[in-house]
């Protein structure tokens, strides 16, 4: 279980932005205590048919509230809302919207992504605004140069785009007054400047952030979440180092099993499990020189640490090469003990996993031809 301040705060982001995927919870230590609670970020959701009521509680209690997310549909918001909200964000309020239609309400210009141009899209289903199956794309952003206080520790995030026309999906225009958080990259490979997928401005006193659902356990989509939502209710970038400087990383793990067998588990919470894994491949995304995607043949792995800087993964080869991005188990790691067991393990779970033979244990079989080629590089998806 995670710490009280750590799940509430995780909880609120999933029920204020409809996340996409489980709560995260595999931040580093260090930053739990910095975590503030549910009441503190003092969220209010604005959804439905009739927004007006929910907007003339924030007018007439304008300092109940830090965070206005919108999520009306075009059909559905009003001009007379909407201005009413942007003065209350001018007074020093913070707005999230995610439909780029919505757009010239909240002082960006709407410049939604054809299909064509997007790379890694897929068709997906979401939660937005009461409704649980909104049309859109799961696609991949990445932090753009320039960095943001909000993208520490922040590379590439997995989104989740809303369907806005024929083949559109939703972005916004970048414009001189905009702080860029997340671009896409096209087909081509080629960084895509002119739309954004997260981005902010700053009316008055306040902020205005374009921003998508996000999959808080993909990529660092956990780290943003976080980041941005402990900033957007001014509380400011949780520091995620130890007081010594170094990231903070997991504590030593304490033994629960001693069996003879092929891998270990180092888990979170401290714990031991040996077992042999069951999974035969896992993915990697690497972030540099540019965002790629490939499997890796778990028989072709000496070594993955998780989270080694606070969001980063390291795994390390057999022949003994390096590589640090974003480590997938897309079924979860399986994991079968002594007596046949199979037990299964989200990433979250996971601190470290040292592949065998352990003492006593048999070696593994040769790695396959589907492991990351010489110059280090897992093969990119096709």
């Amino acid at each position: 279980m995670l710490p009280t301040t750590v799940r509430s705060a995780l909880l609120i982001v999933v029920a204020a932005l409809v996340a996409l995927s489980a709560p995260a919870g595999a931040v580093p230590s260090m930053a739990k205590k910095g975590l503030h609670t549910e009441a503190e970020y003092r969220i209010l959701v604005i959804k439905g048919k009739e927004p007006a009521r929910d907007v003339d509680a924030l007018v007439a209690t304008p300092d109940a509230y830090r965070i206005v997310v919108w999520q009306c549909l075009p059909e559905f918001t009003k001009e007379s809302d909407t201005t009413r909200v942007m003065e209350w964000v001018r007074n020093g309020g913070t707005l999230w919207f995610q439909d780029c239609r919505l757009a010239p309400y909240f002082g960006m210009e709407a410049d939604p992504l054809l299909k064509a141009e997007l790379k890694g899209l897929k068709e997906h289903k979401g939660e937005y605004g009461g409704n649980k199956k909104q049309k859109g794309a799961a696609t991949f952003a990445i932090a753009p140069p320039g960095r943001h206080e909000v993208l520490q520790g922040v590379d590439a995030v997995q989104v989740y785009l809303l369907l806005v026309g024929d083949d559109l999906y939703s972005a916004v225009h970048f414009t001189d007054d905009m702080t860029p958080l997340l671009k896409v990259e096209l087909v081509k490979g080629q960084p895509l400047y002119d739309k954004i997928v997260a981005g902010m401005i700053f009316p008055g006193k306040g902020r205005v952030i374009f921003k998508p659902l996000v999959f808080s356990e993909q990529f660092t989509g956990d780290r943003f979440q976080i980041n941005l939502l402990e900033w957007s209710a001014g509380f400011g970038v949780p520091n995620f180092a130890s007081p010594s400087g170094q990231k903070d990383g997991p504590a030593p793990a304490t033994p629960v099993s001693s069996t003879t067998t092929t891998d270990r588990i180092e888990c979170a919470d401290n714990t031991v499990v040996d077992g042999t894994i069951v999974n035969k491949f896992f993915k990697l995304v690497l972030y540099e020189p540019e965002l790629s995607t490939g499997d890796i043949a778990t028989t072709a792995a000496a070594v993955i640490r998780i989270r080694i800087d606070g969001f980063r993964d390291q795994v390390e080869l057999r022949d003994g090469r390096k590589m640090v991005g974003s480590v997938q188990f897309p079924d979860d790691l399986q994991v079968k003990d002594a007596q046949g067991k199979v037990r299964k393990f989200r990433k979250l779970e996971i601190s470290r996993i040292t592949f065998g033979p352990l003492p006593g244990a048999p070696a593994p079989s040769p790695a396959p031809q589907t492991s990351p080629s010489p110059d280090g590089k897992a093969p990119s998806d096709k």
